[in-house]
């Protein structure tokens, strides 16, 4: 019993102490490559259940039950100044907290489909994209769309022309690796030959062959 309120007492003192930081702070300065994935750089981003998400920065929310409630804390509408803009949390049913905290849990570099986020014991999709798309309206949420299976199809057809195009170089250098000993046995044998036919038919054969650049004119 006594455990119990202690640890009672805990998370509530840690639940206070979260939401003053957060009112505290300044919101989040995003990169240029950050900003793309939030409502900011796509406010018309669809949210899909294979839709990849996470949190757009580590420690910039909280979820905090409070009564039948799942309360969302954030501070991305904060002002610059110190506490020019009060905290404007976001209220939730309580079965949608697991959705939420895995959610928040998820950060850089890690994502997570919309479809993967636990929402017991339903696992509505439904519900699930609606929780994901009110927090990414408040520009907290990043996204990204699964690769559509066209894009993938694509890929796999110029892996097949760039396959295609190895097997293609693979015989022309196969059959210049067996036409050298071919090669090599004519020059032995026009070796041999130079004392047994006249001079200048040698340099003609030579000639044919491309054996020689500029054989010499016969005397």
């Amino acid at each position: 019993m006594i455990v119990d309120s202690a640890l009672r007492l805990a998370d509530f003192g840690a639940d206070e102490m979260g939401k003053q930081f957060l009112g505290d702070r300044v919101p989040p300065a995003y990169s240029e490559e950050e900003k793309a994935d939030t409502s900011e750089g796509q406010p018309n981003a669809a949210i899909l259940p294979d839709t990849m998400v996470r949190l757009s920065r580590d420690g910039i929310a909280r979820i905090v039950v409070e009564g039948d409630n799942a309360i969302v804390y954030h501070c991305g509408d904060n002002d610059r100044k110190y506490h020019g803009v009060p905290l404007s949390p976001l209220e939730f049913e309580l079965d949608d907290a697991p959705t939420i905290e895995c959610l928040f849990k998820t950060v850089a570099p890690r994502w997570i489909a919309v479809k993967d986020l636990p929402h017991p014991p339903a696992e509505d999709h439904d519900d699930k994209m609606d929780i994901v798309k009110a927090l990414f309206e408040e520009g907290i949420i990043a996204v990204r769309q699964f690769e559509g299976f066209g894009e993938k199809k694509v890929r796999r057809g110029e892996e097949r022309r760039t396959a295609g195009d190895r097997k293609m170089a693979g015989p022309t250098i196969r059959n210049l690796l067996l036409s050298l000993p071919n090669i090599f046995l004519l020059v032995l044998i026009l070796t041999i030959a130079e004392t047994l036919i006249p001079k200048h038919v040698v340099f003609m054969i030579q000639k044919h062959y491309f054996l020689l650049p500029n054989p010499p004119r016969p005397p």
